[in-house]
């Protein structure tokens, strides 16, 4: 019985734990979603921890604590309390934005945390039970939590288009419950009780309960202020693990950003497709006669004014909308739209293509701009990035974008023709931020590809609310920025940089209390010029240095040393700093060690463990092995995004290849002692500096591949260390650990380290890049790899 309720509870929890990262997408920001590991981690310690106070080791405790009718009992109270914790977090009022100013935001953060710790504690109380009394069977039982686990993480995804998120989390939770249907005392009780669940389940789901199980969107996105506007619907929303998608349609829409604030005619576009309630893409009607006016005045046309002649165009779509009017009042004859979703692609074709019969210029396509640009060598005369940012500055601060880093510029700029532009738009930030960031990436990829002066290929202009930056890979003549000028002038734009711009250029139509960004910019490009951008880049308050595929969070800029400044700058406003990824860490981190050391602090003030129990090595073994194989997973997601152009694609990936493979290693531990173990670990740390070495050049080399074999080249890629990852843990429940009570805590310590470990590798990330992930998870295996060192020397015999 046991046994398979650790199966399916593994099973449950990372279904719900996978749903609830799209929870949280949706519902908040994805820069959030990263707690959700905390959360999750913290419920199976906290099981853990709860099951050492409780003394396991008296053989009365023991029979009664593994008797079916509790393990029952504990299958209900985990269905209930997935289907409560989500209805309730869905329904509490958290603002995380209010905590400097309601103190009751505080309290609604941390029952958020409670509640929703609650259904893995359920899960952690079992699966450390099933560990404690495993013997020689830990191995086995090591499989049946991974396999599970790699089933729950798959199954979300095939669950997500048929259930979305709500009715599929509240499914999540009585799939454990077929187990109360096996024979044994009180089989009726428990029988009734999951029965009902299940009415319950389908009657919320089929009749009327849309608003129970309905995950509502921050009222700060853009989908909740619009559908505030009379006459807004929505007409139609679908939802998959890749996002939720809506189509909406409002009288009153109006979605310009880079207009000039002397057009006066209509904004055109009633309809938008809006991803995870934030990212809006505005449908426009091409019959509409304003349409190709309206396109001209936004500074996104700036590359056609220049070109003149722009015949094939590319566009890389991530909301906004304006791109494609631009294109089309640009007069391009071949334009091949990207956009990262399936769903947004079949929109983008129903709209444009059949209701409005653009298709003999339109090529709309679905996929990862990256593995677009590797397998395609076509050349471009305009490629234009259409990515304008989250609606609240500073909510992408945790995000990968890998569209804008070194890399992806070199990608862009290796596909225009040889008077071919690059344009990207973006909104403007204060203190200058986002632009000065994106430049030096331009400036570095032109660099890079040899090019003498980057500094006479690049463009900045800006209206007062958005920029536009424009690269080429020839150096723009005096007719190129003649013509930028009358652009700009006719159309009450300002000029930020062109090569050879006087401060008296700057600043004219579009007012500030001075010309920061154009003051800004001035002082980068002589520093890039005399080759001393390090010294700009370690003086200026933001982080403003080029993304890299290593380190692609191109929307965090703040710096640890310097949020003093950043508080001050910002009108000392200390719901600003909130904003910042960085605080976010910093808050959970404070929260996971301090609610981590209560847990493993809590059951020695109550007994202590003894020196034949679990000693100071071991537990340095189970924190290090909790640490190193969430670090490694971590490391891993982050490369995994590059090569499948998608963040819930390649959580999923890498979550089900890594429990899959790890737990086959369960299958042999019967076979090992504790020098198999050890060399086993020799084996990973090999494996594992391999990956540092060489995963990113192996990612890059695959992402001109079609997404199957770039699905199955990633299994491969993650199948030597992920395999060789399993050995630690079971091992040691199997080989280094006897007494009950001391695999009960170190199922708590693997699990409160695993916690920690997932904060921190955030951090790690943000700040020194993926590949110093890496390699501080092989430092905490070559710490394991010591301790078993050191228990061998001690006792030769083991």
């Amino acid at each position: 019985m046991i046994l398979a309720a650790v199966f399916f509870l593994s099973l449950s929890s990372l279904m719900y734990e996978v749903l609830l990262t799209r929870f949280f997408s949706i519902a908040q920001w994805n820069h959030l979603s990263f707690m959700v590991i905390s959360i999750v981690l913290f419920g199976f310690g906290a099981g853990g921890s709860f099951l050492r106070l409780l003394s396991i080791e008296k053989a009365g405790r023991q029979l009664f604590l593994k008797s079916d009718s509790v393990i029952k009992v504990v299958l209900l109270l985990f269905a209930i309390t997935v289907w409560s914790s989500f209805l309730l977090v869905n329904y509490l009022p958290l603002d995380y934005f209010l905590l400097p100013v309601e103190k009751i935001q505080v309290l609604y953060l941390f029952l958020t945390f409670l509640i929703l710790t609650l259904p893995f504690f359920f899960s952690g109380v079992v699966t450390a039970l099933a560990y404690s009394f495993a013997g020689q069977r830990a191995g086995r039982l090591y499989f049946l939590a991974m396999s599970g686990s790699a089933l729950g993480a798959l199954s979300a995804v095939f669950l997500l288009p048929l259930l979305e998120t709500g009715g599929a989390i509240l499914f999540s939770g009585i799939i454990p419950l077929l187990l109360l249907f096996l024979p044994g005392r009180r089989r009726l009780l428990f029988a009734t009780a999951a029965l009902i669940m299940a009415c319950a389940f389908f009657f919320i789901y089929l009749y009327g309960g849309g608003a129970l199980k309905e995950v509502k969107p921050s009222v700060y996105k853009q989908l909740s202020q619009l559908m505030r506007l009379p006459e807004s619907v929505i007409i139609r929303s679908s939802d998959s693990a890749e996002g939720r998608i809506d189509l909406v349609e409002s009288p009153y829409l109006r979605y310009a950003p880079g207009l000039s604030l002397k057009y006066t005619g209509e904004i055109p576009g009633h309809k938008a497709v809006i991803r995870d309630g934030d990212e809006m893409l505005i449908l426009s009607d091409p019959d509409q006669e304003e349409l190709m006016s309206f396109a001209r005045s936004t500074h996104s046309f700036a590359g056609y004014a220049l070109s003149g002649e722009a015949e094939k165009a590319l566009i890389i779509q991530r909301g906004g909308g304006l791109a494609l009017p631009a294109a089309l009042a640009g007069g391009a004859e071949e334009i091949t739209l990207l956009t990262e979703l399936p769903g947004i692609a079949d929109l983008l074709k129903e709209h444009y293509v059949k209701e409005h019969y653009v298709k003999e210029q339109l090529n709309i396509l679905p996929g990862n701009p990256r593995s677009f640009l590797a397998a395609n060598p076509a050349n471009y005369d305009l490629i234009q990035v259409e990515n304008w940012g989250s609606s609240v500055p500073g909510t992408a601060s945790l995000s990968e974008e890998y569209l804008f880093t070194v890399e992806a510029f070199e990608e862009y700029l290796l596909h225009l023709t040889g008077r071919g532009l690059l344009i990207i738009s973006r909104k403007l930030l204060l203190p200058p931020s986002d632009s000065l960031r994106l430049f030096s990436a331009a400036f570095e990829a032109l660099r890079e590809m040899n090019i003498k002066t980057p500094q006479a290929h690049l463009l900045v202009i800006r209206n007062w609310d958005s920029y536009s930056l424009l690269v080429s890979l020839s150096p723009f003549d005096t007719d190129s920025i003649d013509k930028l000028k009358d652009f700009c002038s006719t159309l009450n734009f300002d000029l930020v940089y062109y090569p050879g711009i006087r401060a008296d250029e700057a600043n004219i139509y579009n007012r500030f209390e001075q010309a920061f960004h154009f003051s800004r910019l001035e002082r980068l490009v002589l520093a890039l010029e005399s080759s001393t951008e390090e010294e700009f880049f370690h003086n200026y308050m933001l982080d403003v240095s080029p993304s890299r595929d290593n380190r692609p969070f191109h929307n965090r800029f703040s710096r640890w040393l310097r949020i003093d400044e950043l508080y001050r700058s910002t009108g000392s406003r200390f719901y600003t700093l909130f904003l910042s990824g960085e605080v976010v860490i910093l808050t959970v981190l404070f929260i996971t060690i301090t609610v981590g050391a209560v847990l493993l602090l809590l059951p020695l003030i109550r007994r202590r463990i003894n020196g034949s129990g679990l000693g100071p090595s071991m537990t340095i073994y189970f924190l290090c092995c909790g640490a190193g194989f969430i670090l490694i997973e971590m490391a891993f997601i982050y490369r995994y995004t590059l090569l499948l152009g998608n963040a819930v694609l390649s959580f999923t990936l890498v979550l089900v290849c890594m429990l899959s493979f790890s737990g086959l290693a369960g299958l042999l531990i019967k076979r090992l002692d504790r020098a198999a173990l050890q060399r086993l670990l020799s084996l990973l740390i090999f494996f594992l500096l391999l990956t540092l070495l060489f995963s990113g050049y192996i990612v890059r080399r695959c992402l001109g591949f079609s997404l199957p074999v770039r699905i199955v080249a990633g299994a491969i890629l993650l199948f030597p260390a992920s395999f060789l990852m399993g050995f630690p843990f079971p091992g040691a429940m199997s080989l280094l650990v006897k007494k009950p009570e001391a695999k009960a805590y170190g199922w708590a310590v693997n699990g409160v380290a695993s916690v920690i470990a997932a904060v921190l590798a955030v951090l790690v990330a943000i700040t020194l890049g993926v590949s110093q992930v890496i390699l501080t998870g092989v430092s905490t295996y070559l710490v394991i790899w010591l301790v078993l060192l050191r228990l061998r020397r001690s006792d030769p015999a083991g």
